[in-house]
């Protein structure tokens, strides 16, 4: 069985957590991040690691885009002491 590990990337002050997964009705593996410490819910899923970095930049950069454009001011990460 081969365990990988989760990755964390960080950008902008937010940090994303990707786990590898599995789908279990056609074994396809994929990698599912999810933006950590904020109430909104931010999740992104790639194929490799290789895509990780670019969505995540992709991802928060919409987010802060799309709370600007509806006048709310964007989550911060509140991380846990």
């Amino acid at each position: 069985m081969n365990i990988k590990r989760p990755v964390k990337i960080e950008y902008k002050g937010y940090t994303v957590e990707f786990t590898h997964e599995l789908d279990r009705l056609d074994r396809s593996e994929y990698w599912f991040g999810k933006v950590m410490f904020i109430k909104d819910l931010i999740c992104i899923i790639v194929e490799s690691p290789s895509a990780m970095q670019l969505e995540v930049i992709s991802a928060i950069d919409e987010y802060i885009e799309d709370c600007k454009e509806l006048g709310v001011e964007p989550n911060k990460p509140e991380v846990p002491t």
